[in-house]
């Protein structure tokens, strides 16, 4: 189910909004009082009528904190894009496990119609691709088998349960206790170790090294010694926890990037509205350039036949002063 918030008000332009002195740069203030995501567009089309925005009923009911901050732009379109997809996204970020700093919503911009205009976009907010891929992962366990019978000749079970504890432990930090647990089958001295696919990478490195641990120090005091088939198994084992090390990395990367990449494109659709509000900028001004010049050129050819029209009246009245010259002569000549 979607939410759409779409404006029925005519464009109006911006309710706000400040011009500098000497700039088409403007000033937006924003007072956002805190609230859900949507309240939070209904405030934004307070501040831009003809804003057009869904929401995504995930994110609808989701909590933004109350904020005050001015934006700049040259246009009501380039302050909602700046308020729609980067103010908006950077109010909710969470800290995932292994990833970082992630941003929890993500807007989209759809161009419909015809002409680089507000009125023609259409904004989508939605849960961000990173947070749908992290939460794939959340609810899913990954289990750890350790056997410590062969350890038993030199420690006490009590104190090999105590250090699987405490590596699982360290390994599992900042977890409730309740995300994690271990279970002991005392028949075959197995350890059975149940963790977040989240934190798999650091309780396969715990348990590993715990092993190496206790293999070396019972191999220094001539107890606990690796068959061949046991220290085959380990090398593989460590080969295998070396390739999920490494894919659990490209994971990582590719996550990052693609954050990295989203914010590219959000940069690159701005250099977008400025070249074409550019453009359309100078045809504007150059057709209103052109209709000067030639109301100009128009006034000058009336002007021309104006002066003309006189010199045809001057060339007349010459003609006129020739004539009573000659009839005055042929007087003359008469008494003879």
């Amino acid at each position: 189910m979607l939410t759409l918030a779409l404006s029925s008000v005519a464009s109006m332009g911006l309710a706000v909004g400040m011009v500098q002195d000497d700039q088409r740069t403007m000033e937006f203030p924003v007072d956002f009082p805190g609230g859900t995501v949507t309240e939070f567009v209904e405030y934004s089309q307070e501040l831009v009528p003809n804003l057009n925005v869904i929401v995504d009923e995930d994110t609808a009911d989701l909590e933004l904190p109350a904020f005050r901050v001015t934006l700049e732009g040259e246009s009501d379109l380039e302050f909602a894009s700046q308020l729609m997809t980067e103010l908006m996204p950077s109010l909710l970020i969470e800290q995932m496990t292994g990833i970082g700093p992630v941003p929890l919503l993500e807007v989209d911009e759809q161009f419909f119609g015809a002409g680089e205009k507000l009125g023609n976009i259409l904004f989508r907010v939605s849960i961000s691709m990173e947070k749908q891929q992290y939460d794939g992962l959340l609810g899913k366990q990954h289990m750890i088998a350790m056997g410590i019978g062969k350890f038993l000749g030199k420690y006490g079970e009590e104190d090999l349960l105590a250090a699987v504890e405490a590596a699982m432990g360290a390994a599992v930090a900042g977890l409730d206790s309740e995300d994690w647990e271990i279970r002991y089958h005392e028949p075959t001295k197995v350890a059975f170790i149940s963790v977040p696919v989240t934190r798999m990478e650091q309780a396969d490195e715990a348990s590993e090294q715990l092993r190496m641990a206790l293999t070396e120090s019972g191999r220094a005091d001539g107890f606990g010694g690796e068959s061949q088939a046991e220290r085959q198994a380990r090398l593989e084992k460590q080969q295998a926890f070396k390739m999920v090390s490494e894919l659990n990395a490209k994971v990582e990367s590719l996550l990052r990037e693609n954050t990295m990449l989203r914010e590219e494109i959000q940069a690159l659709k701005a250099e977008m509205r400025a070249a074409l509000q550019a453009r359309d900028g100078g045809r504007s001004r150059a057709a209103g350039g052109a209709a000067g010049e030639g109301g100009r050129g128009g006034a000058g050819g009336a002007g021309g036949a104006g002066e003309g029209g006189e010199a045809g009246r001057g060339g007349a009245g010459g003609r006129g002063g020739a004539g009573q010259g000659g009839a005055g002569g042929r007087g003359g000549r008469s008494p003879r």
